[in-house]
This record gives structure tokens, sequence and C-alpha cells, in this order.
């Protein structure tokens, strides 16, 4: 939730050339590591300081940057019933990749389209189905297509292995051919995990998890801390409730800058210095029409 990967640009640079003399930056609500991953390949001056709260995530991070495999293993409900509450570093891929709208806590897909992405990703991963079925591929694409959305389709799979040889040109052929039902959310976060274990400049990173905001050590002779916390308003993290007023009272406390994301911060002491124009995803996915919101950046006054 909160996804920082489209807006990062807009949002690193804009307070690192207010504070040109940075020598510590800390993403203290890390989560999908949006933040830390870019600083940290676009910074290499800068000592970068992932935390994450759910040992999970952050473990997954921890995961990564030792170089660990990501598997892309089709997860089933019942699997991911049985695992996902972990705080090992399989129950963060669980939450990252295998949850709905990133919640940490919900399935992704819904009955009967768990069956349908499950056939669907062995085509995608090996180019063909054990008994050839595409067919029923195509019928229950029909199927769910007239009762999730009312509209009536022909289905017809088209794929040359030959010719797309890899998993992600397939993936991508796919969702075209399908395009109300063919995306594979979790391989494409897959997909960007892998990338994340590959990325230049992921060994520099700094990573603690299990540890709140208010508990990190700040080092450093000119720190500057970024929080993304969960936002006033909307729908909680796994970890529940999170207190805004006392979290503000701690951002106003600190002697070094601390800048905060959000839709709105009630305090009046924070002040707004940059509004980014964003679209919506989630709500994109109910309505036709596009949906926007302001991300706006607060900071803490301190110079």
């Amino acid at each position: 939730m909160g996804s920082k990967q489209k807006l990062v640009d807009k949002i690193i640079p804009f307070i690192l050339e207010r504070h040109p003399d940075t020598t510590d930056l800390y993403d203290l609500f890390g989560g999908g590591g949006s933040i830390s991953l870019y600083a940290v390949r676009k910074y290499p001056d800068i000592q970068v300081h992932y935390n994450e709260l759910s040992w999970a995530i952050g473990g997954l991070m921890q995961h990564l940057k030792d170089g660990g495999k990501i598997p892309f293993d089709f997860v089933t409900r019942a699997e991911f019933e049985r695992e996902y509450k972990g705080n090992d570093w399989y129950a963060g891929l669980l939450q990252s990749a295998w949850t709905f709208g990133n919640n940490q806590k919900s399935y992704l897909y819904g009955m009967p389209i768990q069956d349908f992405k499950q056939s669907l990703t062995e085509l995608v991963m090996t180019g063909t189905l054990k008994d050839n079925d595409i067919e029923w591929l195509e019928e229950t694409a029909d199927d769910i297509i007239q009762k999730e959305y009312k509209k009536r389709t022909s289905t017809k799979i088209f794929l040359n292995p030959k010719r797309y040889n890899t998993p992600y040109q397939r993936r991508i052929v796919l969702a075209r051919q399908i395009p109300l039902l063919g995306a594979l959310q979790h391989m494409s976060r897959l997909e960007r995990l892998v990338q994340i274990e590959k990325m230049p400049g992921i060994q520099r990173l700094n990573i603690t998890a299990g540890t709140g905001y208010s508990d990190i050590e700040i080092k450093g002779d000119r720190p500057l801390l970024y929080c993304d916390p969960p936002y006033e308003g909307t729908a909680e993290y796994r970890e529940g409730s999170f207190d805004h007023k006392a979290f503000y009272d701690w951002v106003m406390s600190r002697e070094y800058p601390v800048y905060v994301s959000s839709y709105k911060v009630s305090d009046p002491r924070m002040k707004r210095v940059k509004a980014i124009n964003t679209r919506s995803l989630l709500a994109a996915a109910y309505s036709e029409a596009p949906t926007y919101n302001y991300e706006n950046i607060y900071w803490n006054g301190v110079e």
C-alpha cells in the first residue's frame, strides 16, 4: 500500500536538494523499498538506511540483499493461509506479491479466478499446459468475464513458444489476448523483486527490521529522515492501528529535518512543501473515469 515506485523520482531529489549536505538518509517506513533503493542507487555518497517494522518484509529485503532467490511457483490460497502470518522472508514474499492491493493479509485471487490464474501461470512459465487444455482456458475466461464484467467475449489464445521463449514475453502476450482477465499480478511483482536482487548499490543498503520508527538510532553528521506512515483516514497495515498524534509529536521534537508523505496531515505544525498529483490505481479498478489524489510532502521545519 502507498507504493512510492512511481513517485520516488519526484520525492527524493526534491528533499535532498533542500539539504545538499545530507550524510545519511533514513527511510523509516521502508515497505517495498522504493525510496531506499532509489536513493542507494542514485546517491552513492549518502548512507541509506532502510527500516521496516514488519520482520517478514524487512527479512525479504535482507534476503534480496543476500542474493536469495525468488520462487515463481504458483501459491494457492491454502498455502498462502498457512504461511503468510510468519516472520520469515517467505512470509514477506507472500505479503508483498500475493495479497490484494498489497494489504499484506488478503489472498490476491478470488474463486474461481484462482484456478484460471494458476493454469495461465503454468502456460506462461512453461509455454504449454500439462493437458494442453487451451480450450478450457478460453472457455473459463469467457465464463468469468460474463459473470464478473457482464460482457460477452470469445477468447482465443495464440501462443508461439518458439517466438515468445521467456515467461516475461509470454505473460505480456497473454495479457493482451485476454485484456480483462489475463494479467498475472503476482508475476509482475515477483519480476520486480528479481530486479531488486540485481540492483546496483543494494549491497550498501543498511537494513533493520522489527523496530519502530522512534527506536531507530539516528547516526551521521547531517541525517535526514523520510517517513511514509499509514495515511490518516485510510486502510491500516497488518500491524493494526497507528497513533498519528504520537507520530507527529515525535516528528516535531526531532532536531534534524524530517519529511512525511501523506494525503493530509492534521497537525498544523507540519509545513506542506510539495504536492504531487497522482492517479489512484485502486480506484481505477472500479471506475472507468480516472481518479486523482494529491500526494503531499510535509516538513518539520528543521534546516
